[in-house]
Formats: structure tokens, sequence, C-alpha cells
């Protein structure tokens, strides 16, 4: 006596066929950004200018941050949607700089802060340059 079994493997319509794993979305959305960021860098239509030139590559990175958010909850198990959030900043940050120029640039240093280099010199000057030095980061301190 013989008996046959017939072995269906039934795949649920909803789900795509291949999932991909984080880690090749992520490079590749930080590649994208990177060659866009210096595609638009030395686009026809931007201004020669260092606000323009900035806010072309603040919106190139900001592609790639737009493209890690989407993909990576499409295409994979561990969706990133944070990384919307710093795409909406850097994009609008950088078609403001792009569009207006020297007019918004005290409004976004007003939300940007002083840059970083200008904290580290005031944690030399205050006398704790021997935590900075036994730091990880010391050498990366610009006195």
């Amino acid at each position: 006596m013989t008996t046959e079994q017939t072995v269906t493997s039934e795949v649920p319509a909803s789900s795509p066929a291949r999932r991909l794993r984080i880690g090749q979305v992520v490079a590749g959305s930080l590649a994208t950004g990177l060659v866009a960021a210096l595609l638009f860098a030395f686009a026809p239509f931007i201004r020669a200018d260092e606000r323009a030139v900035t806010g072309a590559v603040l919106c190139g990175f900001a592609l790639g941050w737009a493209m890690l958010a989407v993909l990576s909850g499409r295409f994979t198990d561990q969706p990133q949607r944070w990384a919307a959030v710093p795409a909406v900043l850097m994009g609008v940050g950088g078609l403001l700089s792009v569009g207006f120029g020297s007019s918004v640039h005290s409004v976004l240093d007003w939300v940007c802060g002083p840059p970083p280099r200008w904290r580290w010199r005031s944690g030399w000057s205050s006398g704790s340059a021997g935590t900075f030095a036994a730091g990880a980061g010391a050498g990366c301190c610009i006195r």
C-alpha cells in the first residue's frame, strides 16, 4: 500500500517574492544620495555661489534619506521610517538655500546653531583640555 503526498507551497499574494536585506537598501540609498548631491552641485541651473551649492548638496542628500525611508519600508522587514525626518529637514533647508540664497541664511543659522568647531574651541579654552585629550575623539579636535 503506497500513498502519494503532494506538497504545495503557497505564497501569499500580498508579499513580494524577494525581500532585500536592510544593508543593501542602506548602501544603495546612501550611494544614491552622494551621487545626487554631486550632480546637483554641478547642475547648470544652480547659481555659482556658496549658498546655492550648499542647498543643492542638501537636496541630494535629502533624496538619499527619502529613498532609505521609502525603500526600507517597501522591500525589507525592517522599515526605517525615522529617515523621513532628515530627508524633510535637509530638503526644506536645501530648497530654501537654493531658492532664496543669502536672505534665509540668518534664519538657517539660527535653527542650526553655531558650527561644532566653535564648541570644541570653547571646550579647549575653558580648562577641560584633559578630558578632550583623553576622549575617543581627541584626534578630531581643532585647536
